[in-house]
């Protein structure tokens, strides 16, 4: 391998952890915007569906995203999304891309 080569996959690496970075960003800014509406999409974000569960391992839902992201649950994550201002603090804080994402780089 030359440096030239493990330049190119650093850089590779920043792009994806930016990418993820932005996207999660993105996500979290949405469900603030969602949190504080009334509409169709609060409800449907917030619903759950009657009925049993799929074989296999679950989905993941926005509920999880956000507890794994901000470190709220789902309660204080509303409550927070609710004020404008502390919820851009929260999406600040929680957007910072992590050094290692397992999923991403174990393949």
């Amino acid at each position: 391998m030359h440096n030239d080569d493990a330049v190119c996959e650093d850089a590779d690496e920043y792009d994806d952890m930016r990418i993820l970075t932005i996207v999660r960003q993105r996500k979290l800014k949405w469900y603030g915007h969602t949190a504080r509406s009334s509409g169709l999409a609060k409800t449907i974000m917030q619903g759950t569906v009657n009925g049993g569960s799929r074989r296999g391992r679950q989905k993941k839902r926005w509920d999880d995203n956000n507890r794994e992201w901000t470190g709220f649950e789902l309660r204080n994550t509303l409550r927070k999304a609710e004020d404008r201002e502390e919820w851009k603090a929260v999406v600040k804080r929680s957007s910072a891309a992590p050094r290692w994402i397992p999923d991403l780089w174990d393949r």
